[in-house]
């Protein structure tokens, strides 16, 4: 948690948490649950709503959305008698890409919940901008007391970032995930950001860790 001196957060602290997969969602956002009522943006390429049973990897890395709303073993959704650490209604999922998949291995339809979802397609279909402006229109109708950014870098296209375990065509540019994420940023409620899924074995040379990192630094520093 870092002093925040800049228009990203009205909060008193802006957290970047960076590193390891999605199951650091349960640590983020059981501990915001202590502070009050937290909203989740959950940009991601997987719905990441399997039941335990279903899961295709046993990973809670494909569990956490579900987890984090309240759905799986008490032992993780259920920390300091907190569940859920956010409610769906507070959630919306971006750059969705895996719903056959997921179909495919029995996974609940995170459409079938009060969770906002603006996958990859209705992206392809209406532009950045215009699926930006519906999720600003849908947080700031929320009653919370701020909001999580959660950055999976398996939103971008493989083209652009290979360095993952799991591949799926599509995919977000360096382009629309700069201005998505400045966009909602310059909101002024987000309390943080985490920054997940990057294999360095998979990028020798460093140069995608490099062009995710100017991505990152556009986001947080354009207009």
């Amino acid at each position: 948690m870092g002093q925040s001196n800049s228009c990203y957060s009205r909060q008193e602290t802006f957290a970047f948490v960076l590193g390891g997969d999605c199951s650091i969602l349960l640590g983020i956002m059981s501990g915001l649950k202590t502070m009050g009522t937290y909203g989740l943006v959950f940009i991601d390429a997987h719905a990441d709503f399997y039941e335990p049973s279903k899961s295709p990897t046993g990973e809670v890395a494909d569990m956490d959305l579900g987890f984090v709303t309240g759905r799986g073993p008490a032992s993780l959704t259920n920390i300091n008698n907190s569940q859920p650490y956010v409610k769906d209604e507070h959630v919306i999922h971006v750059a969705q890409r895996d719903a056959a998949e997921a179909a495919h291995y029995g996974s609940r339809d995170i459409r079938d919940t009060s969770i906002r979802v603006y996958d990859m397609e209705l992206i392809g279909q209406k532009g950045i901008e215009t699926v930006t402006t519906g999720i600003i229109a849908d947080i700031n109708n929320w009653k919370v007391d701020g909001y999580w950014l959660h950055f999976d870098t398996d939103s971008l296209a493989d083209e652009i970032n290979p360095a993952v375990e799991y591949h799926l065509p599509g995919g977000l540019s360096f382009e629309q995930t700069a201005y998505l994420i400045n966009q909602l940023l310059h909101t002024g409620n987000m309390a943080g950001i985490s920054v997940t899924i990057f294999n360095p074995r998979m990028d020798p040379d460093g140069h995608i860790a490099k062009n995710i990192t100017q991505m990152l630094i556009r986001a947080f520093t354009a207009g």
